[in-house]
């Protein structure tokens, strides 16, 4: 399928930057953005690259000659752009919003930036860990070595699409990093939702079965059980503890600590997370998890 125009517009909304905002971070202008978005040009290599660097714009090649030079340059801009607005942000509270916009993108780069070195540590392998909700699914990709990993994550919102995008979007985050391992959260919630996440679970199972991946589901009460072992009762405190060892997870913490169920937003990226360590501590003949150390 060919990428589109309304596709990037899409991804780079998903994650909360401006058509300006994104042009500055690839050294282009707003204008060649806009028409490669609304289909007025075609769309090149350097901004599908961009665009899949920063965001989580799924696509089934990278250009490879390119992809380290433009890393490296992204991050310098982003870089540039935070010092720009650090002194606004202490007054501004618009511009401290963008301002935590250009972090995460710092940190996803710093993610493709060591996946793309790939030093092929042995006996390790890439898995990938998936909390589908009715919105859309949470997820990390990650190389089971202690500490974990991570290579990428996020959480395309797919809430009014069909399931055969779940399921588009996974396969291409397969095709890329070749994970030998999925890792699913079981389906529960009121029975609309639920049906369709059901659906959904059954259908990305399927395809990772058919692309060779060896399939685990998770149960909320088997991550319960995993963290009350570490003294974690609530999923307020599981997602602190998860900030604390995945820095890169601060932005999607709930700003009121005092409230985090399970019909926040973010919570099935946290979900993901937590299933990626349970899963791990299972595996693992060290027992209590080689990943917690």
């Amino acid at each position: 399928m060919k990428l589109t125009g309304c596709q990037l517009k899409r991804a780079r909304e998903n994650v909360g930057l401006s058509a300006t905002e994104m042009a500055r971070l690839l050294g282009t202008d707003i204008a060649n953005i806009s028409k490669q978005e609304g289909g007025e040009k075609p769309i090149t290599k350097e901004i599908i690259l961009g665009y899949k660097m920063i965001t989580d714009l799924s696509i089934k090649q990278l250009i490879k000659d390119k992809f380290h030079g433009m890393v490296e340059a992204i991050s310098e801009r982003a870089k540039g752009l935070i010092s720009e607005l650090e002194e606004f942000a202490k007054s501004d509270y618009k511009a401290e919003n963008v301002l935590e916009v250009f972090k995460d993108v710092l940190s996803r780069l710093s993610c493709l930036k060591d996946a793309s070195e790939d030093d092929h540590k042995s006996n390790s392998f890439t898995a990938i860990s998936v909390a589908p909700t009715h919105r859309g699914f949470g997820f990390v990709v990650y190389k089971n070595i202690a500490p974990a990993e991570v290579l990428q994550f996020g959480m395309p919102r797919l809430d009014r699409h069909p399931i055969s995008e779940y399921v588009d979007r996974l396969q291409a985050f397969i095709e890329f990093y070749n994970p030998k391992v999925m890792l699913l959260l079981e389906p529960i919630g009121h029975r609309s939702q639920s049906d369709r996440i059901t659906e959904a679970c059954e259908a990305i199972k399927k395809m990772a079965i058919e692309k060779g991946l060896v399939v685990h589901f998770y149960s909320q009460k088997e991550l319960q059980l995993f963290f009350a072992t570490k003294g974690i009762g609530t999923k307020l405190q599981r997602a602190i503890n998860l900030v604390e060892r995945f820095p890169m997870l601060k932005r999607y913490k709930p700003k009121d600590e005092r409230v985090f169920i399970k019909s926040h937003y973010w919570t099935p990226l946290f979900d993901s997370f937590a299933i990626m360590l349970t899963h791990e501590d299972n595996e693992t003949s060290e027992g209590l998890g080689a990943l917690w150390e």
